[in-house]
């Protein structure tokens, strides 16, 4: 620190947060107005990551808060979307006591709290766009949930309460891939993990999630038909990003298919071949409407005579 301060280069801890939207040909680090020739979104605490829809508006989640920045490219204006959490979460969470009601930022008109008592109320961290344009995002607070916001921004954004089996019941999903309808297996899926990296009791594993396919592009990637829960080799891992890989191999008749996950703690990568992944457990959906008036949908396991079949 003593050698960036004298170089004129130690920087405080921020007081506040943005987001910074710059054409690179513009950029200007004398502009007066501390923007650097770009435009700032300010924002409430901790964006970690951001997204586009097809039309360029962008979703932020903020992962010390209950909402979502979104800014539409059009108006160049920002706001802050409401978005439904699960009613409740598992029983005996380590998750850090910080993660309480002060995270609860927002009320409703009229200061009515919000009922929904999934803990820690917070957004994200990932948020991605799947390949027919929704956006789904973790919610890392609760339990094997997550929200899908539609492509139509004027359609409120849909909860998603997966569950899972006894044994993985604290899944607190923290990254998100798809693999689309278009590849050779010919279905649709979200391959998310699920880390300890905030929750020491919780299970480090895949979460692969099958849909519906549908002709109307707009309603892919919305009814979940199947899941399945895969354990990761190394747990207490911290394991933080995944990436699907779709990769042409010469002399090869077959595209190479993969997801890639890092494992933070025990600084490995960890690849799984799923052109062989080819079964999920079928799943029992019920759809129905929270206090709020947000879609929820909810998924139990549905019992196969033959296993895993869908």
């Amino acid at each position: 620190m003593a050698e960036l301060k004298a170089k004129g280069m130690d920087t405080p801890l921020p007081d506040g947060w943005a987001v910074w939207q710059l054409t690179p040909s513009k950029y200007d680090p004398t502009a007066p107005d501390g923007a650097r020739g770009g435009k700032m979104y300010p924002c409430l605490k901790s964006p970690p990551m951001l997204d586009f829809d097809d039309e360029g508006n962008v979703y932020c989640p903020q992962d010390s808060c209950d909402t979502v920045l979104y800014i539409n490219r059009s108006t160049q204006q920002a706001q802050q979307l409401e978005v439904p959490f699960p009613e409740r979460t598992a029983e005996g969470s380590k998750f850090p006591k910080m993660a309480g009601d002060e995270y609860r930022t927002h009320t409703k008109k009229g200061g009515v709290p919000y009922s929904g008592s999934g803990y820690p109320r917070i957004t994200g961290p990932a948020i991605a766009t799947a390949p027919n344009g929704s956006i789904w995002m973790t919610l890392l607070g609760t339990y094997n949930s997550m929200v899908r916001f539609d492509p139509d921004p004027s359609k409120k954004p849909i909860l998603y309460e997966f569950g899972g089996p006894p044994w993985a019941v604290n899944l607190r999903l923290i990254h998100l891939t798809f693999s689309d309808s278009k590849y050779a297996d010919g279905v649709s899926r979200i391959y998310a993990i699920a880390s300890d990296l905030l929750d020491d009791s919780a299970v480090n594993s895949v979460v692969i999630l099958q849909f519906k396919t549908e002709k109307d592009r707009g309603e892919q990637f919305k009814t979940c038909v199947g899941q399945r829960i895969i354990p990761l080799p190394t747990q207490d891992c911290a394991c933080h990003r995944i990436s699907f890989v779709d990769a042409e191999i010469a002399d090869k008749p077959r595209r190479s298919r993969s997801i890639v996950i890092s494992e933070m703690q025990s600084s490995k990568l960890l690849q799984i071949k799923v052109g062989n992944v080819l079964q999920t457990q079928r799943v029992i959906e019920k759809i129905s409407t929270n206090a709020e008036g947000f879609e929820v949908r909810s998924y139990t396991l549905g019992q196969d005579e033959a296993g895993l079949q869908v």
